[in-house]
């Protein structure tokens, strides 16, 4: 399966003036994913107040990444929130990291999934929320193994709210 680069897709929105970070945008459809939602990507161009029509190109690869988002849910591997590289500094990662949680939880908000959520998946949300405003504090050795932490964390909380929301949204009773 292809990976999404962060930088492809942070050039890819440039170029269309969207108004949304990468991770934003990744963290916003995966919420869209977890919850079984079709109709997301017109309510993300709405959020980005962008014409669907003139846009071609750009609705064509945010589906893309969409495709790429369900199918990585798919795989064994655990799903891995779309952040810039290592390399980047890590100022840079932890803002994409609240981004990617700010988007997830827009996506989230938006698909409105029924049935409600479990105690344990409201919780988990209510993390998410707490890691949507993670700020960089400046030590960067604890800094680092916190980012690690967390970005794993929520590797396990998106899969929990995948396993949990997806039946819910296509009215299974979700047992096994």
């Amino acid at each position: 399966m292809i990976k999404t680069d962060y930088d492809d897709l942070e050039t890819l929105l440039a170029a269309f003036n969207v108004p949304l970070t990468a991770a934003q945008i990744h963290g916003y459809l995966a919420g869209l994913v977890v919850t079984g939602s079709q109709g997301g990507m017109q309510t993300l161009l709405d959020h980005a107040e962008m014409d669907v029509e003139r846009l071609e190109p750009l609705v064509e690869g945010l589906a893309a990444v969409s495709e790429e988002i369900r199918q990585g849910f798919a795989e064994p591997e655990p799903f891995d929130p779309l952040l810039p590289d290592d390399d980047s500094p890590l100022v840079e990662r932890v803002a994409a990291l609240g981004d990617w949680c700010s988007g997830l939880l827009s996506g989230l908000s938006d698909s409105e999934p029924g049935g409600g959520m479990s105690a344990e998946a409201q919780e988990v949300v209510e993390d998410i929320q707490a890691l949507a405003e993670a700020e960089y504090s400046g030590d960067d050795e604890a800094e680092e193994v916190a980012f690690t932490e967390l970005t794993e964390f929520l590797r396990v909380a998106v899969a929990l709210l995948f396993a949990e929301l997806l039946p819910v949204s296509h009215g299974e009773d979700g047992d096994e």
